[in-house]
C-alpha cells in the first residue's frame, strides 16, 4: 500500500465522518422540532379528532357507527407494540368506527377510524371533520383536525 492510497482512504473516512456528524446534527434538529410540535399538538383543544391521512375528507360529515374496544384502540395507536412520541398513553384515547356521508346521503360512504381524547361521542352521533388538518403523527400517518 502506498502513502497516496492511505491518505486517500483517510480523506474518505474523514469526509464520511464529517457527513455522519452533519446528518446527526440535522437529525437532532428535526427531533427538537418534532418534540415542539408534539407538545403543541398535545396542548391543543380536546375537540380535536385524529384520522388517518388517507381517509381525511375535509368538511365532510360522518356518523359514529360504533365504539372501538379500548384494547383495539391501543393496538392501532402503537407501532410494532411500541408507543409513538406523540401518543405516550394510547389508552387516553377513545376509538370510533365512523362512516363518511361523502355528500350524497348514501350509507355506502367510506368507513374508517376516528380517535379522540375522552368518551364524548356515541353511536349515531354525526360530526364534521374540520377543513384544516395538521400532521399529528407521521409514524402512524394520523392527522389532527377539529370536530364540529
Amino acid at each position: 500500500m502506498t502513502d497516496e492510497n492511505y491518505d486517500g482512504e483517510n480523506d474518505r473516512t474523514e469526509q464520511s465522518l464529517l457527513k455522519k456528524g452533519t446528518i446527526a446534527a440535522g437529525t437532532a434538529g428535526i427531533a427538537t422540532v418534532g418534540a415542539a410540535a408534539t407538545a403543541t399538538a398535545q396542548d391543543d383543544d380536546d375537540d380535536d379528532g385524529l384520522v388517518f391521512a388517507y381517509n381525511y375528507f375535509p368538511g365532510e360529515s360522518c356518523e359514529i357507527i360504533s365504539l372501538l374496544q379500548q384494547s383495539a384502540t391501543v393496538d392501532i395507536l402503537r407501532v410494532d407494540g411500541d408507543t409513538v412520541s406523540e401518543i405516550s398513553q394510547p389508552d387516553d384515547y377513545t376509538g370510533y368506527v365512523i362512516r363518511y356521508d361523502r355528500g350524497d346521503g348514501d350509507s355506502s360512504g367510506t368507513t374508517t377510524f376516528l380517535f379522540t381524547r375522552g368518551d364524548d361521542l356515541s353511536e349515531g352521533d354525526s360530526v364534521e371533520i374540520g377543513e384544516e388538518a395538521e400532521m399529528f403523527s407521521p409514524e402512524l400517518n394520523l392527522l389532527g383536525a377539529d370536530l364540529d
